[in-house]
């Protein structure tokens, strides 16, 4: 195959989706496109990650904000930032058994003859 300078091929043929170097150079990042399972691991990982966060400063703020109206010094920020991050850690193990259910699920049996 040959490419001219932009990067397409200069005869009419179209590649070979295949074919592991169907991408020309300067395009070759592309080919993280054709691996979704790459990009529903990288999904998950951020799901997990802005769960947790997320649990811990609306706790924090929560607890802030029940400090300034009650008159307290940290009493609530330091109990909610715990019950946040408790929180985030019992939220995010539910969806990791929840995902690996579904992967349990959608995996094929092992046929097991003796």
């Amino acid at each position: 195959m040959a490419f001219n300078l932009t990067g397409f091929l200069m005869d009419k043929e179209k590649p070979d989706p295949a074919d592991p170097d169907h991408f020309p150079a300067p395009y070759r990042w592309l080919r993280f496109r054709t691996s979704r399972i790459w990009s529903e691991h990288l999904s998950f990982i951020m799901q997990i990650g802005l769960t947790m966060v997320g649990c811990i400063v609306f706790c924090f703020f929560l607890g802030r904000y029940l400090d300034r109206i009650l008159g307290f010094r940290g009493i609530f920020v330091s109990t909610f930032t715990v019950f946040g991050v408790v929180g985030g850690a019992y939220t995010t193990y539910r969806q990791i058994l929840e995902m690996t259910e579904r992967d349990k699920r959608m995996r094929p049996p092992f046929d097991s003859e003796p």
